[in-house]
């Protein structure tokens, strides 16, 4: 975990003990929010105290995550001094999408429930956020690879489909940036299923590492991405369904 000394003013503290803040940079409905609330839960889980602010704090630094449109270079000097100022790193997350379609889904799955749409049609709605979005565009200033080569960054493209990482500095930003390259910023369904019937389960058994019954053997069709644990049944259940899976020792059982 990164944080400044007790001991030592944030300002004097070595490198590596200052406190990390997030600043997520794009334009509307490009899944910054989404990013933001993913993010802290997933740092405040493996134990790096974090808070997602819309405005910055100048309390106590814990690391932190900004979460705004920050578009234009302007802005991002202001929070770059004020990071220095209070003993900050920086990491910028700026999301990139040029795909109408995920745009309108964000819109749709995010936007139209605020206050301001309240009684619109969909449509109209759609169309009204996008004409935001336009504006937006008119003073945005992505992440410069010359300009702002100096910068601690990660870029994601199409929400995933490509990522540019730079000077990416200690324990907790490659933390972060490993995590931003394995989400999806768009809603999907995970479903979470056990194996079929195995031959231990026909004689009241749990455990072990035995083979499918035969009616655990029967087909299901499914388009799926399947992971399964190493065991012989949830490899067998796999197979049965006849599409790509992945086996990951994580997912093995602790003690039936």
């Amino acid at each position: 975990m990164e944080e400044k000394s007790p001991k030592i003013p944030a300002s004097r503290a070595p490198v590596h003990q200052l406190p990390t803040m997030v600043i997520l940079v794009g334009l509307p409905a490009r899944g910054k929010t989404y990013i933001s609330k993913k993010l802290t839960r997933y740092l405040n889980w493996i134990g790096t105290p974090t808070r997602v602010f819309n405005v910055v704090s100048t309390g106590e630094k814990p690391s932190q995550v900004f979460d705004a449109t920050n578009t234009t270079r302007e802005r991002r000097d202001v929070i770059l001094q004020f990071a220095k100022e209070n003993g900050y790193k920086v990491l910028f997350v700026e999301s990139i999408c040029d795909d109408p379609a995920i745009i309108e889904e964000n819109i749709k799955q995010v936007k139209l429930s605020s206050p301001d749409y309240k009684g619109r049609g969909q449509d109209e709605a759609v169309a009204d956020f996008l004409k935001r979005i336009e504006c937006y565009k008119a003073t945005y200033e992505p992440l410069d690879d010359e300009l702002d080569s100096g910068l601690s960054y990660i870029k994601i493209f199409d929400v995933g489909v490509r990522y540019l990482a730079n000077r990416v500095q200690g324990h907790v930003q490659s933390r972060i940036v490993y995590y931003l390259m394995n989400i999806h910023v768009t809603p999907r369904a995970i479903y979470l299923s056990r194996h079929g019937e195995s031959q231990l389960n026909l004689r009241g058994r749990i455990g072990g590492d035995s083979g499918l019954s035969p009616r655990g053997q029967q087909p299901e069709h499914r388009e799926l991405k399947v992971w399964t644990s190493h065991m012989k049944r949830t490899i067998q259940t796999a197979e049965a369904l006849g599409v790509p899976y992945e086996q990951w020792k994580a997912l093995n059982e602790i003690d039936a």
